[in-house]
């Protein structure tokens, strides 16, 4: 998750990823430009929410590579600080995967949700 400015959605995306009956996960997020308050809220969820900070921004797409390439992981899954997941997001993208042979990328529909 590449997490820069305004971080008032941060707590509610992570939750959602908290909240994934899919269970066999890791967070990475790279915090792009200083904030503490992203650092905080981060801390706050604990150790299995890991980061690192940059103090220079990259932009979003470096900072996602970059969290991609400390991923451990078979599968990346995409998640902005401003979006969230169904409770069922990382077993069916996972299901859909393995169920497919060949296949390489799962895409969904997207929700727009307003305040």
């Amino acid at each position: 998750m590449p997490i820069s400015g305004n971080i008032a959605w941060l707590e509610e995306a992570l939750q959602s990823v908290l909240g994934q009956t899919f269970s066999s996960w890791e967070f990475l997020a790279y915090i792009d430009g200083e904030n503490p308050e992203a650092e905080e809220i981060l801390r706050a969820f604990g150790p299995r929410f890991t980061y690192q900070t940059g103090k220079v921004r990259v932009g979003a797409a470096v900072a996602r590579n970059l969290c991609i390439l400390r991923a451990k992981g078979t599968y990346v899954a995409a998640l902005d600080s401003d979006d969230k997941w169904d409770r069922e997001h990382l077993a069916k993208s996972v299901d859909a995967l393995t169920k497919t042979p060949g296949s390489v990328l799962v895409a969904c529909i997207p929700i727009h949700i307003d305040e």
